[in-house]
């Protein structure tokens, strides 16, 4: 499944590594102040923001790890849009966004041991191994498919039409993998309940802390709590 979401982000990333040219990496070297400056924002400032808001706002652990996560996660596709609509440096934007992509599952998993490690049990290489797969890959792959097509092809003529095309595919990509990942929960739980013959109908699906479940008084039904497979939870509820 990681590896279809990784292909899903190659290919949502794709139009950025087309339209981008080696003028763009060419800015590390021409405005390493911006560089760093923007670097240091998103992996230095942004998660301990979050970190001190998860401290003061936020008192269930699981919910303050989700909080930091946002903070230190790197630049999503839509700064360069957001670049360009406040008449921003959009070369410089692209490249630093670039960068963190490039940084991330270097510095995502000790960032997380080193804010969050008191919340949860972060297992730093599989973390890493998960990232590279979903990020660091999809990248390197990106820009040795930009030298190729620079060198094979002319690709001018398609340039308007890629990130629409690159969007839209990635949506389905993503869309087929929640899919078959909600699928396999599924049978899984129905192998479950032919196994245990479970009488009650059960649900595979997590609540969060404090919910009320009104679905008894509405529907009549008896609904039993079931044991679920997510990726990184090891509880049962």
């Amino acid at each position: 499944m990681n590896y279809l979401l990784g292909f899903a982000e190659f290919v949502r990333r794709h139009y950025q590594l087309i339209i981008m040219s080696t003028v763009v990496f060419a800015l590390v070297g021409r405005q390493p102040i911006g560089i760093v400056t923007g670097l240091v924002l998103n992996f230095l400032f942004m998660p301990i923001l979050c970190w001190v808001l998860a401290r003061l706002l936020v008192h269930d652990s699981d919910l303050a790890t989700g909080v930091i996560l946002v903070g230190v996660l790197p630049c999503a596709g839509l700064a360069a849009v957001w670049t360009a609509l406040l008449r921003g440096d959009v070369p410089l934007g692209m490249a630093i966004n670039g960068l963190t992509m490039i940084l991330a599952p270097f510095l995502i998993p000790p960032l997380m041991v080193w804010l969050a490690g008191s919340n949860i049990n972060i297992d730093v290489l599989a973390m890493f191994r998960q990232l590279a797969i979903i990020l660091l890959i999809p990248l390197v792959v990106g820009v040795a498919a930009r030298w190729l097509v620079d060198r094979y092809l002319d690709i001018k003529p398609f340039l308007p039409v890629l990130p629409g095309l690159s969007a839209l595919t990635a949506v389905l990509l993503m869309f087929t993998a929640c899919t078959l990942k909600v699928t396999a929960h599924y049978l899984a739980g129905l192998e479950y309940k032919r196994i245990y013959d479970y009488n009650q109908r059960t649900l595979g699906i997590q609540r969060p802390k404090g919910f009320v479940d009104v679905r008894p008084r509405i529907t009549g039904i008896c609904y039993r709590p079931a044991g679920t497979m997510v990726a990184g939870t090891k509880r049962s509820r």
